[in-house]
């Protein structure tokens, strides 16, 4: 479930200043004493990541609502304490390059950037799971930094999901050609998928960690947030087929925009 690396995930921060300082200091009364101030309630310190992060383990361990509308209420929660959908599409850099790589690579796209290296192993290069190991490399280069790295898996899965189709339908690598729109359109929504479940594992790792007993509950959990996740993305990959440019099959920037305004 990528455990290779844990840390903390986000924190709530702490002011340095009461909540009521508003910066200026009490002026004295003409005798000099302070002038006394009422009693005002403090408001409640808002704390989104510790809520989030209550929510993902109550659901780990039973507490709370599973199925649907639990995980609705983790994916919103989540959102609001990462700043919302405009925070989530703007740190969302190497996923939404990741994903335009990704979809000429899928629709063999003449005028994609990478598509003369792409094609250059697809003529060249017998073995699928090697050719497809190349085009990994491609798509999402060694990572680095958090965001990168979780495109990279994304990438890493989604391929690892076409050589699957690839082998059951006994396919060679010319095919990789020609794939099927429908198929397109699967794997793009699995990319997508893994991305948003890879960004939200990075922050609740630590969760799985102190929460899930077994391994098989934690595969639970994932499962019903990827299924969650992927019913909603493929709904806007749909969607965008009738919106994306001329020279492209998916429209990537409105896929990700969308699908983060409905999750999140």
């Amino acid at each position: 479930m990528g455990t290779s690396s844990s840390y903390g995930g986000h924190k709530d921060s702490s002011p340095l200043l009461p909540p009521d300082y508003d910066g200026d200091d009490a002026v004295p009364d003409q005798d000099g004493a302070q002038p006394e101030v009422p009693d005002q309630p403090t408001p409640p310190k808002e704390t989104p990541w510790r809520n989030v992060k209550t929510a993902t383990s109550n659901y780990i361990t039973g507490r709370s609502s599973n199925g649907t509308s639990g995980v609705n209420h983790i994916m919103r929660s989540y959102g609001r304490a990462s700043g919302g959908s405009s925070e989530m599409m703007r740190s969302s850099g190497s996923g939404i390059s990741a994903g335009h790589a990704l979809g000429q690579f899928l629709s063999s796209n003449p005028e994609g950037s990478e598509y003369g290296r792409i094609n250059a192993i697809l003529q060249s290069e017998p073995d699928i799971r090697t050719a497809l190991s190349k085009i990994a490399d491609i798509i999402s280069p060694v990572p680095e930094g958090k965001e990168n790295a979780v495109a990279r898996e994304a990438i890493v899965n989604t391929l690892c999901q076409l050589y699957d189709y690839m082998d059951a339908n006994k396919l060679e690598v010319t095919d990789l050609g020609s794939l099927d729109a429908s198929i397109q359109e699967q794997l793009f929504t699995t990319y997508v998928t893994e991305y948003i479940w890879g960004r939200m594992l990075n922050d609740l790792q630590v969760c799985f960690e102190k929460k899930a007993e077994t391994p098989e509950r934690a595969a639970e959990v994932e499962k019903d947030f990827k299924d969650y996740i992927y019913a909603k993305v493929s709904v806007e990959v749909r969607k965008s087929s009738g919106s994306a440019p001329a020279n492209a099959r998916f429209d990537v920037e409105k896929i990700f925009r969308d699908c983060y305004e409905v999750l999140m």
